[in-house]
C-alpha cells in the first residue's frame, strides 16, 4: 500500500477536475491521484451521452505510470467510438496463473506500449466460455483481474446508449461519470448519478469533457 497522496497533490487534482472541459491527459493524472488517495482498486468510467474513452485511457495510463500494474477493460460495445486497440504487435498474456487446476482460466489481456498497462479488449473471451463481460460472469471478472493487477479500469458504454454501466456499478470500488460540454444537460447528469448510486455504485466524481 502506498502512502497517501500529499494534500497539495489532492488540492491540485480537485482544482483540475473543477476546470471546464479539462484536457484528457490532465484529467487522467488528476483522477489517478484521487484514486490512489482513496485506495480504490477497481474504477468504472462511464459517459452520460457519449463514450468516455478519452478519460478512461489517460486514467489507466496515469495509474500504470505510478508503477501500479493496471488493466483497462473495454466493456463499451457501442458503435459510437473507435474500438480500443493495442499499441504494439498485439501479443497476449494471461491475467496471472490459476491457483487450482480446476479453476476457470482468467481472461486473457493484451500488453500495450505503456509500461504496466494491459488491455482486455471488447469481446475478448467470447467463445466457448462466453464473453466475460456478460451477465453473472461479471461477478468473477473483476476479482480475477485484481488477482493479477493492482488496478482495474472499466470503460462502460454511455448510459444514453445502454444500461451496462448499471450492471457494472456494484462490481467496482468507485465510478467516474463523464459529462460532455455543450451536450449533457444538468438534468441528465443528475439522473445518471442517481441511477448509478441506486444500482449500488459509489461515485468518485464527475469530469467535464469536450464532445
Amino acid at each position: 500500500m502506498s502512502a497517501a497522496a500529499p494534500a497539495s497533490d489532492l488540492a491540485s487534482a480537485l482544482a483540475t477536475l473543477a476546470t471546464a472541459a479539462v484536457d484528457p491527459s490532465d484529467a487522467g493524472r488528476a483522477l489517478g491521484i484521487l484514486v490512489e488517495a482513496g485506495a480504490a482498486r477497481s474504477i468504472l468510467v462511464v459517459g452520460v451521452d457519449i463514450g468516455a474513452v478519452s478519460i478512461a485511457v489517460p486514467l489507466a495510463a496515469a495509474l500504470a505510470r505510478t508503477g501500479r500494474r493496471t488493466v483497462l477493460v473495454d466493456a463499451d460495445l457501442s458503435r459510437h467510438r473507435p474500438r480500443l486497440s493495442t499499441t504494439h504487435d498485439g501479443g497476449t498474456e494471461t491475467a496471472g496463473p490459476s491457483t487450482e487446476a480446476a479453476a476457470p482460466q482468467p481472461p486473457p489481456v493484451v500488453a500495450t506500449a505503456v509500461p504496466n498497462l494491459s488491455l482486455l479488449p471488447a469481446g475478448r473471451g467470447a467463445g466457448a466460455g462466453g464473453d466475460p463481460l456478460d451477465g453473472p460472469r461479471l461477478d468473477a471478472l473483476i476479482p480475477a483481474l485484481l488477482a493479477y493487477a493492482d488496478r482495474v479500469v472499466v470503460l462502460a458504454p454511455p448510459l444514453a446508449v445502454a444500461a451496462d454501466a448499471l450492471a457494472l456499478a456494484r462490481h467496482v470500488d468507485t465510478i467516474v461519470l463523464v459529462v460532455t460540454l455543450g451536450r449533457t444537460t444538468r438534468a441528465a447528469a443528475i439522473r445518471a448519478r442517481d441511477l448509478l448510486q441506486a444500482a449500488g455504485g459509489s461515485l468518485l466524481g464527475t469530469v467535464l469533457a469536450d464532445g
